[in-house]
């Protein structure tokens, strides 16, 4: 931490008059919730923003190690319904995003919604109806993110000898994601694709 904070005084003459600061991100950065909450500490004693791009998957006291220091979250939402979600992440937990969600919203901490349009996965009008739901049951938002899916990815998986679980998946048409910002804005959310 020390050495990144080094760093990261370096840049200040550069960061403080921009508005700048860090971000942690993934893989999981509440999988190393001391790193993270020591270096978002540091930043705000710099006068630095903080922000975590998240998907909030973590055990409960680790959020708690770094939410005191956030500024913003980036949710990667990857599905509001429990099947949807268990069927995008292998994982079956929804729950525990909806309690990140609470505790965010507790800490009074904005949010920005990212969501991958994912054709077949996450496209449909039912994962676009339980976004809308979950987003509007939030006080704290400020912005929902569609990013339509690509395969950039791909490769790495390929490096790694492995099955890639998306393979023959399109990237969304623009039409689609232009359809379910549209909707989401009907709905009163600022949205950005």
């Amino acid at each position: 931490v020390g050495e990144l904070i080094q760093q990261v005084r370096k840049c200040l003459p550069y960061l403080k008059p921009s508005g700048g600061g860090i971000t942690c991100s993934g893989g999981e950065p509440l999988m190393q919730p001391e790193f993270c909450g020591a270096i978002f500490k540091a930043a705000k004693e710099m006068g630095l923003t903080t922000v975590l791009e998240t998907t909030g998957y973590a055990r409960t006291s680790n959020w708690h190690l770094v939410l005191p220091y956030t500024d913003t979250v980036l949710l990667c939402t990857k599905q509001a319904g429990a099947e949807g979600y268990r069927r995008i992440t292998g994982r079956g937990n929804v729950r525990r995003m909806y309690a990140f969600l609470k505790t965010v919203a507790a800490y009074q901490i904005p949010i920005w919604f990212r969501y991958v349009v994912v054709p077949g996965y996450t496209d449909s009008e039912d994962a676009l109806t339980g976004l809308i739901r979950l987003v509007k049951n939030q006080p704290n938002v400020e912005r929902v993110e569609l990013l339509p899916y690509h395969t950039l990815g791909v490769h790495k998986w390929e490096m790694l000898n492995l099955s890639y679980p998306l393979e023959g998946v399109p990237t969304p048409s623009k039409e689609v994601t232009q359809k379910m910002a549209d909707r989401l804005r009907a709905e009163g959310f600022n949205v950005v694709w």
